[in-house]
């Protein structure tokens, strides 16, 4: 039968494609974890006990721990993260067919042994590819899993930039408009980078991002004559906070975009150097949906590979919108080589990489006994001064992530509600 070409504007369908990679490691997974606990319960050791099976069987305390993982975990992407290497499986093997009566479950055991080894080949390859696919199989915890091999990534990155930070923590404060428009909200902000250390000679450094903000529809919503003010009103270093001085940063603005960079200067640990950054936005983003804005969305740009990121979103609790704070404020993290992500961020976007999760409570306590930043509250008041408020005045929560590699976008966002009737 003669095949049509698609219709002018009609969707070409890709054929629909069988996950034999997932299907079949999911079966070879489950039938390892059933013919396992048969063993173990069959040679009276407890499962879920690591101690338990080294003792018994006379095995070294990461093995029986990995075994122990496995007995207890049922999604695979977890499991399979831990699975020994075949020459432990043998070993475990061995140590079990030296116990009478249980060969046919040791046997058994072998078998889902091979069949898995068998899955693992035609799959993954081999082990090292087998953790990158586990790693990144479930997104709702891709950040958590994928920290180990970030951290390889950092170390690397830190040595082909020349520059890193302990920590950096990056926060958004919402309060009323300054000028009083109930239809708006002011924003502050604050950008700290904690002991920064330069690692190559004459090289300069990005540490912070701006592009003039825009509406959801895309349309700008400040003119381009007016991005070095927002750079500069957004962007202010506190010389009192800061260890730096003012002459190792400069600001830079190209068209639609700007940056404040770190100059070359003294390498080492001896000569790392803290700064804090604070300001506000010229531009006040809406506070109820409208036409043109359903989301409101602030872009963080991290260039400095990073031990430990904090993103904070505090809140005014005038505007009544702070009691759903931590259920409307999510965190999107991008791979932003390729530049920003499309807007408004979506996890559709192909440089989505995963969501920052599990976010604390910020209040006056929290913060004034922050472990990461003792100054931090000083800081903070400092920039709500900004917007007529202070460090007292605001609630919020807090998202983390470790070993933050470079370029990354962390994009907070938050859906705007309606205009209350």
């Amino acid at each position: 039968m003669e095949q049509r070409p698609p219709a002018r504007g009609q969707a070409i369908r890709a054929p629909l494609v069988r996950d034999d990679f997932t299907a079949d490691l999911d079966a070879a997974y489950g039938r390892l974890r059933v013919d396992l606990v048969r063993l173990l319960r069959g040679l009276e050791l407890e499962p879920r006990s690591g101690t338990a099976i080294a003792a018994g069987l006379k095995l070294n305390r990461q093995l029986s721990w990995q075994l122990a993982t496995i007995a207890t975990e049922p999604a695979r992407s977890e499991g399979l993260q831990v699975l020994p290497w075949a020459r432990g499986l043998q070993l475990f093997i061995r140590a079990c067919a030296k116990v009478e009566g249980a060969d046919q479950e040791v046997e058994a055991f072998r078998a889902s042994v091979d069949a898995l080894e068998r899955a693992l080949r035609l799959h993954a390859g081999d082990r090292a590819s087998l953790g990158l696919l586990a790693a990144a199989w479930t997104p709702a915890r891709l950040e958590n899993r994928t920290e180990h091999l970030r951290r390889e990534g950092f170390r690397a990155q830190c040595a082909l930039l020349g520059v890193q930070a302990a920590s950096q923590v990056r926060g958004v404060i919402y309060a009323p408009s300054r000028a009083g428009d109930p239809s708006k909200v002011s924003m502050a902000t604050y950008q700290c980078f904690n002991d920064l250390m330069r690692l190559r000679k004459d090289r300069p450094c990005r540490l912070l991002f701006v592009e003039a903000p825009t509406h959801d529809d895309g349309g700008l919503a400040i003119g381009p004559d007016e991005l070095e003010s927002h750079l500069r009103e957004r962007f202010e270093l506190d010389e009192g906070l800061s260890s730096g001085l003012a002459y190792e940063i400069q600001l830079v603005v190209e068209g639609s975009r700007g940056w404040a960079i770190l100059k070359p200067g003294p390498l080492g640990r001896a000569a790392s150097t803290s700064w804090v950054f604070t300001g506000c936005t010229r531009y006040e983003p809406p506070r109820f949906r409208t036409e043109r804005d359903r989301y409101s969305q602030v872009g963080l740009q991290c260039y400095v590979p990073t031990e430990r990121i904090h993103i904070d979103c505090l809140m005014h609790h005038s505007l009544a919108e702070h009691i759903h704070l931590e259920d409307d404020h999510s965190v999107h993290c991008y791979e932003a080589s390729t530049g920003n992500p499309m807007r408004p961020v979506s996890r559709e976007d192909p440089a989505y990489l995963f969501d920052l999760s599990d976010p604390t409570t910020l209040d006056a306590t929290a913060i004034a006994c922050d472990t990461a930043m003792p100054e931090l509250a000083e800081v903070i008041d400092r920039a709500a001064q900004r917007v007529g408020c202070g460090v007292d005045d605001l609630v919020g929560v807090r998202f983390s992530s470790n070993y933050v590699m470079t370029p990354m976008s962390f994009v907070i966002s938050r859906e705007l509600r309606s205009v209350p009737s």
